[in-house]
Formats: C-alpha cells, sequence, structure tokens
C-alpha cells in the first residue's frame, strides 16, 4: 500500500533547510556582502510505494546552491516557487524528478531537469537561464523577460510561451505541441514526428524545421507577425502558414497538402513540395515562388506598382486566381516565363499596374469582378471570368471556359471545348476545326428572351452540342427532367428551334405551357437535329 511523505522547504540563505532526515545548514551563511552557499542538497525519498510531495520556497538574497535535487524511488511532486522578488538567488543545477510546479520572478537556475512523470509546469522569471529539459507526459514552460538558452520538451504534449526575454533553441520532440512566442526573438525551433500549433509574435524566430520519420504524418499550423527567416518541413509534414507584416526569408515545404497565407511583409522565396498546395498572396508579395508537383493553387493580389514576383507552378494542373484584384485583368497563359503587367491598362508593360508577375506553369486562370482578358495556351486549360464583361480566349488544348455573369466573349480556339458563358449576354465561338465543341448552359436565367440572347458562333451540326442537361424540363416535379426535341414545333418540356435568315433560334419550355423559357440564337446554321443537343 502506498504511503505519501510530505515535505515543506524554506531556502533563505541563512536557515537551516528541513530535510528528511536531520536539517541541513548552509555551507556557508549569508550575511551582509558575503554570499549563503550549499554545495549540493539531495531530497530523495527512497521508500518503495511512497509518494514525495514538496513545497519548497525561495526567499531571501545573495545566496548560491551549486545543485539542488528532489526525487522519489516511487514518485515525487515538487512545488518549488519565489516567495518574493529579491535578487542575488541562483541554483546552477535543478532537478525535479517526476512531476513539478516551478514558479520563478528573479531567481536565476542555470539548468533545470524534469523526469518522466505526468506534468512538468516551469514558469521563469526575470533571470536568464541556459537550460531546461523536461520529459513528463506533459510539460509547460514559461519564460519572462529573462532569455532562456535552450527548452528541450520529450513526446508528451506540450506547450511552450516564450517571453520578452527570447530565447535560443527549442527542441519540441514528439506528441501534440502548443509553442507561442511574444516579443522577444528565437533562434531556433526543432520538432520531430509531432504536430504542432505555433504562433511567432513580433519578435520574429529566426529557423523553424520539422520532420518525420519514415511512415509518420504530422500536421504543422503555424502563424507569424514577426520576421521568419527559414522555415522547414521535411518528408510528410503538412503545414498551414500565416505570415503577417514582416514577412520572411526562406519557406520549404513538403509532400502535404500546404496552406500559405501571405501578409503586407514579403517573402523571398517558397518551395511548397509536391502536394496539393495552396497560396495566398498578402501586398507584400515574394521574389521566387516554386509550386512542385500537384494540382496547385496561387491567390495573387494587388502589389506596389513597381514590384513583381516569379512563379514556377512546375507539374500538375495549376491555377492563378486574380479574384482579390483591384482593377481589370489582362493575362496570357501563352507568354511562359515573359514579365507581364496584368493591372495594368491593356496589360501594358510600361504603364502603371499592380505589380508584375513571371509566371511557368499555370495551365488554368481565375479572374478578378472587373472586365478580364483572359488567353490559355496550348494545353488544356480553364479560363473562368467571374463578373465584368470578360473575353477568354482558349487557343488551343481541350480548354473549359466560364464566363461568370456580364456580358462575355469566350472564344473557344482550336480543340474539344466547353464553353460556359453563364449570366449575361454572351458571345460565344466555336473553333474551326474538327473537334466537337459544347456550349452548356445550366440554368434558364443564362439567356435573355429578347434581342439580349446569347449567340452561338461556328457551330457545326453533326459535330459540336449544345448542353441543356443542367436544366429541368419540368420545374413542376421534383428532379431534373430531360428535355424532349419536337423539331420546329414549339411543345411543353420540349426543344425547338427557329429558323430566322441565315440564323436559328434554339428555344425550350420547362413550366409546361408551350411557350419559350430559355432562347438561344445559333449563328450561320440552316438546321439543327436532336443530336446536336444533350438533353
Amino acid at each position: 500500500m502506498s504511503t505519501t511523505t510530505y515535505l515543506n522547504q524554506t531556502l533563505d540563505g541563512i536557515n537551516p533547510i528541513t530535510t528528511l532526515n536531520t536539517p541541513r545548514g548552509w555551507d556557508v551563511v549569508q550575511s551582509g556582502p558575503t554570499y549563503g552557499f550549499l554545495g549540493y542538497l539531495s531530497n530523495r525519498d527512497n521508500t518503495a510505494d511512497d509518494e514525495l510531495i514538496v513545497n519548497a520556497g525561495l526567499t531571501g538574497t545573495n545566496w548560491q546552491i551549486v545543485t539542488l535535487r528532489y526525487s522519489a524511488a516511487f514518485s515525487n511532486t515538487t512545488t518549488l516557487h519565489d516567495l518574493d522578488a529579491q535578487t542575488g538567488r541562483r541554483i546552477k543545477y535543478l532537478e525535479l524528478g517526476d512531476n513539478s510546479d516551478v514558479d520563478l520572478i528573479s531567481t536565476r537556475v542555470d539548468y533545470i531537469q524534469g523526469g518522466s512523470g505526468l506534468l512538468h509546469d516551469v514558469k521563469l522569471g526575470s533571470a536568464d537561464t541556459i537550460s531546461v529539459n523536461l520529459f513528463a507526459d506533459q510539460n509547460k514552460v514559461e519564460t519572462g523577460t529573462g532569455w532562456i538558452g535552450s527548452i528541450q520538451t520529450g513526446d508528451g504534449d506540450d506547450s511552450v510561451i516564450i517571453g520578452g526575454g527570447g530565447a535560443g533553441y527549442i527542441n519540441l520532440g514528439g506528441g501534440s505541441n502548443i509553442f507561442t512566442t511574444n516579443a522577444g526573438w528565437v533562434d531556433s525551433v526543432t520538432s520531430r514526428n509531432s504536430d504542432n500549433a505555433i504562433s511567432i509574435g513580433d519578435g520574429g524566430v529566426g529557423l523553424l524545421i520539422f520532420s518525420t520519420d519514415g511512415g509518420t504524418f504530422t500536421t504543422q499550423t503555424i502563424s507569424a507577425d514577426g520576421w521568419v527567416g527559414s522555415l522547414t518541413a521535411y518528408d510528410n509534414s503538412t503545414v498551414s502558414l500565416t505570415l503577417g507584416d514582416a514577412g520572411g526569408g526562406s519557406i520549404r515545404l513538403s509532400g502535404g497538402n500546404d496552406t500559405v497565407v501571405l501578409g503586407a511583409g514579403r517573402v523571398d522565396t517558397i518551395m511548397t513540395g509536391d502536394g496539393n498546395d495552396q497560396v495566398t498572396m498578402g501586398s507584400g508579395g515574394f521574389d521566387f515562388l516554386n509550386l512542385g508537383s500537384g494540382n496547385d493553387v496561387l491567390r495573387v493580389s494587388d502589389q506596389p506598382t513597381d514590384n513583381g514576383i516569379s512563379v514556377n507552378a512546375r507539374g500538375g494542373n495549376d491555377t492563378i486566381n486574380f479574384a482579390a484584384y483591384s482593377n481589370k485583368v489582362v493575362f496570357n497563359l501563352n507568354l511562359i516565363g515573359d514579365w507581364q503587367n496584368p493591372g495594368a491598362p491593356k496589360g501594358d508593360i510600361d504603364l502603371a499596374g499592380l505589380g508584375y508577375i513571371q509566371a511557368t506553369g499555370f495551365e488554368n486562370v481565375v479572374g478578378s469582378r472587373f472586365s478580364d482578358t483572359l488567353t490559355g495556351n496550348d494545353v488544356d486549360n480553364r479560363l473562368t471570368g467571374a463578373n465584368g464583361a470578360d473575353v477568354l480566349n482558349g487557343a488551343n488544348g481541350a480548354d473549359v471556359l466560364r464566363g461568370g455573369n456580364g456580358a462575355d466573349v469566350l472564344r473557344g480556339g482550336n480543340g474539344a471545348d466547353i464553353l460556359d458563358g453563364g449570366r449575361g449576354r454572351d458571345r460565344m465561338f466555336a473553333g474551326n476545326d474538327a473537334d466537337q465543341d459544347i456550349f452548356r448552359f445550366n440554368n434558364v436565367n443564362e439567356t435573355a428572351l429578347g434581342k439580349n440572347r446569347d449567340k452561338l458562333v461556328g457551330f457545326d451540326s453533326g459535330e459540336d452540342l449544345i448542353d441543356l442537361a443542367g436544366i429541368d424540363a419540368n420545374t413542376t416535379t421534383g428532379g431534373n427532367q430531360t428535355f424532349a426535341f419536337s423539331n420546329t414545333t414549339a411543345a411543353a418540356h420540349s426543344v425547338w428551334y427557329k429558323a430566322v435568315g441565315p440564323n436559328i433560334v434554339v428555344k425550350a419550355d420547362i413550366d409546361g405551357d408551350g411557350v419559350a423559357d430559355f432562347v438561344v440564337a445559333v449563328m450561320q446554321v440552316a438546321s439543327l437535329t436532336a443530336g446536336d443537343f444533350i438533353l
């Protein structure tokens, strides 16, 4: 049966110290300018199945202990607190045993060691500390205005807070950890096989390194107001990174599906690795971004006029997104490696814009809320106009063009293209080739009934298709019903056409009254068959 032993101590440099045996006097008693001194004080309970509970208070001034030890053969918990803020107290080596609660105001402890118990909770004050090493199931360290050389925690779920004094080297070990800094600078933080939530304050950090053993997958969530000199995530780490006004140096991520959000601070270099990554650029921008393999997205935003970013999307199916731009965009995927000025009038390289972009390896573009001009290249592109009267040029390849809201112009170019004008008075042009183009409509409101209806140009009957499968042919019943084709005769829940000069007007009814609810013009076509539609 286990028992409990309680030990209450006061260490003041003068009075004898209560121990588990006889009181221990100081080797040198503090008196006036003479420092109190004690070489070694061990408080170890060697009784089997006995739990040692220690409550120790530090007070007085001008004394030093070389080694102060608390431990037990079975289990121990040490509470060690400063009782006041007097100066001149120093412990060189502090051994805490299994569990501890340490709260220092002014006492300097050079080295703190905690064993493999349940919890170590260490709070440091104004004095500097050389190192803290804690290996319980859960470890907590909070520093103050004093500097700390190093902190190492074991594989538990740990919390480390760095105060204004800053820190040197931090090793977070395994587990699920929380690491927070404030105004103090931190030289480096490393972690292996652990999930970490890291918040870097105004003081910044020089180096962040995350690594794993083979087969171990970790998640790193990082936000930083201060400068991040270098961040490297190896192996199977997935990173969510948010940088603020101070920016950073080198960001190198691994094969996870990473998320990077930048702020007003500029970043030198970003390499995201081979996952499906998302990078959102802030106003500070970056010098160079390498998106690696995977299906990646870069969301760009306004920069100062003379700033520029260079991006290599590399492998995968990658998208550059201008939704955050404050002006219309002119961007051409075919200008591979050339500097472009997307926010300038007509994209003129010599006029004031929203910053320059040098892009390589992108397949897709999403425009702004304004009237954009987006051009594809020789591979399969997705061009999305969003709002505004957009001009989308597919060029070569099997492209998907989506105009969104606004009176858009969609030109598929060569290749088997899908043209989706969205809402507004759209003009959509099929390619002059032998490939099958598809004109897609998803709602009757995507085209008007009168003169503002959409126009399809270059449609080849028997080759190209008008896709109405996204429209419900009978809105009076549930589900999505298929249209019938009634040739040139108006009919309920059907599609029909009417010749108007050299053109054809296609009509469709969805409410059952046989009156057109949908109208689109097909230019320079004499007739259509059911095979020209996806109904």
